[in-house]
């Protein structure tokens, strides 16, 4: 059976989630540098050492935390959420009628 397809999906990964799952497993994982890692996935330095620290940040959270590598629909849900808990929302009160004319 002839598998180069299926060994090229996991070697050379297409699909942005499935490339920085498998950068970050290469540097956690495998113990590479970032620098290669970057390289051989074709990622900015910056954006490999952003991803490391929020995966890292991740890892960090209670185990209710939601996965890191979700469905784009589902990390757009979850930003949303952690972007409204960041502080807290004005509300303006009703403005009283007493004392108006």
């Amino acid at each position: 059976m002839d598998d180069v397809r299926c060994r090229e999906f996991f070697v050379h990964p297409s699909n942005t989630y499935h490339r920085r799952y498998e950068a970050l497993r290469a540097v956690f994982v495998e113990g590479r540098r970032q620098k290669d890692v970057a390289e051989r996935f074709e990622l900015r330095p910056d954006t490999l050492r952003h991803l490391v620290c929020e995966f890292r940040e991740r890892c960090r959270q209670p185990s209710e935390a939601s996965p890191f590598f979700a469905s784009p629909a589902s990390a757009d849900q979850e930003r949303g959420q952690r972007r409204a808990g960041r502080g807290k929302q004005r509300t303006r009160s009703p403005r009283s009628r007493i004392g108006r004319s």
